[in-house]
């Protein structure tokens, strides 16, 4: 018989899994709980179906969840979130009615994932229906459920009402402005989402890597090259920002629409980075719209048949 410790100590284990998403260990973790005969306990069911789904292994926690008896909100968020994270939004559509038939009550995490979904295959009215759910249970002045509002409106091309939540919001954190900076730039509105940038820094915000990556991007798609580079000079000089692939992306993108081949394959062959698809296709992309060759240096490794 196991003793009265195990469950405890099974459980911290599998927390363990869930936060690490270590599946080699989650694997040995429920085999050792088939052998002690308490894989049936609807506890621990709840907590492997949970920590599967947080490593990507949705057949085996959709399985164990069907299983599962005391199915809780915590549960159903964690599949929401498997599912969505492997695209498969229709699943997690599923989850997500399921929980709200069988009664029990969504909270904020079950809202920011299942909006995270809607934003990902711009359901925008089933995100519009699910924004009205958050209004009836009261949380839409919680700040991670505003959050992913302005994502998922912005997702989905909505920037009039990514912008109402935004301006409604009684609390706002970083993530607050670099949601609204991002959904502007997204859709090439340059000077707009410059705008908050600069609210942003006079509201009292220091700016971080995501949201100096949305305002790249942003001059980028709206020709400003010049604020573009200064906010580029800033970035480590007045913030301490390290500069990233996706910084320099933006950056190669930027001179490039301005004919400034010369300065962009330069930064390219400077960069402390690995150049990675991304910025080789942005790169290639200058080439053949200016009818310019690449150096050698730059070219893709080549195999030795070549």
């Amino acid at each position: 018989m196991p003793s009265r410790i195990d469950i405890p100590t099974y459980s911290s284990l599998l927390d363990f899994c869930l936060g690490t998403k270590n599946l080699p260990k989650l694997l040995q973790t429920h085999a050792r709980l088939v052998v002690h005969g308490i894989s049936h306990h609807d506890f621990l069911r709840a907590k492997l179906a949970a920590t599967y789904a947080s490593c990507g292994r949705m057949q085996e926690a959709g399985t164990i969840f069907s299983w599962t008896n005391k199915q809780s909100t915590f549960l159903h968020n964690a599949m929401i979130r498997g599912y969505t994270n492997r695209k498969g939004f229709r699943r997690a559509f599923e989850v997500y009615c399921h929980l709200l038939s069988s009664g029990r009550r969504p909270d904020n995490s079950t809202f920011s994932a299942i909006l995270k979904a809607s934003a990902n295959c711009s359901a925008l009215q089933i995100g519009r229906q699910i924004h009205g759910v958050i209004f009836v249970c009261g949380v839409d002045s919680d700040v991670l459920v505003g959050n992913t509002l302005i994502s998922m409106y912005g997702k989905c091309g909505c920037l009039e009402r990514a912008r109402q939540v935004f301006d409604e919001m009684c609390h706002r954190n970083l993530i607050s402005w670099s949601s609204m900076v991002g959904a502007y730039a997204m859709h090439g509105l340059g000077n707009d989402a410059l705008k908050v940038f600069e609210e942003m820094r006079a509201a009292g915000e220091e700016p971080d890597e995501v949201v100096l990556t949305s305002v790249l991007a942003a001059c980028w798609h709206s020709g400003m090259v010049e604020r573009g580079l200064e906010y580029w000079k800033k970035m480590e000089v007045d913030w301490g920002l390290k500069r990233k692939l996706e910084h320099y992306t933006c950056v190669v993108g930027l001179l490039g629409r301005d004919g400034l081949f010369e300065q962009a394959r330069r930064l390219v062959e400077e960069m402390e980075w690995e150049p990675d698809g991304a910025v080789w296709r942005v790169l290639l992309g200058i080439c053949n719209i200016r009818s310019k060759p690449i150096s050698r240096k730059l070219t893709y490794p080549q195999t030795s048949d070549e």
